[in-house]
């Protein structure tokens, strides 16, 4: 009898848990849940919650669109999006203000 290497079976039961997390392909209903989430995320921080984000997601890649007061807060809108569950991509297309203008 072979004994699994212990990365065999560790590969395994990342992908088992990836697997369990991912949304349904084709589930809008399980996009619209995930831009919620992290809409509500981004809306619980007050470095955050007042910043012009939309938050759109298809297929688990979180997109966040619009524009923010400065670098610190397109950064911090990023990892939030990144902590919830069920995140597997982030694209990060906030744009930081010109305090000039």
């Amino acid at each position: 009898m072979l004994w699994p290497y212990f990365d065999d079976w560790l590969v395994d039961l990342v992908n088992a848990k990836r697997a369990a997390a991912a949304p349904r392909r084709g589930d809008g209903e399980a996009d619209e849940d995930l831009a919620r989430r992290v809409a509500d995320r981004l809306g619980g921080d007050v470095r955050t919650c007042y910043e012009r984000i939309d938050v759109r997601a298809h297929r688990g890649v979180v997109i966040l669109d619009g524009t923010v007061s400065s670098a610190d807060a397109r950064k911090l809108a990023g990892t939030y999006a990144w902590s919830v569950r069920g995140t597997f991509d982030v694209c990060n297309a906030l744009v930081v203000e010109d305090p000039d203008r």
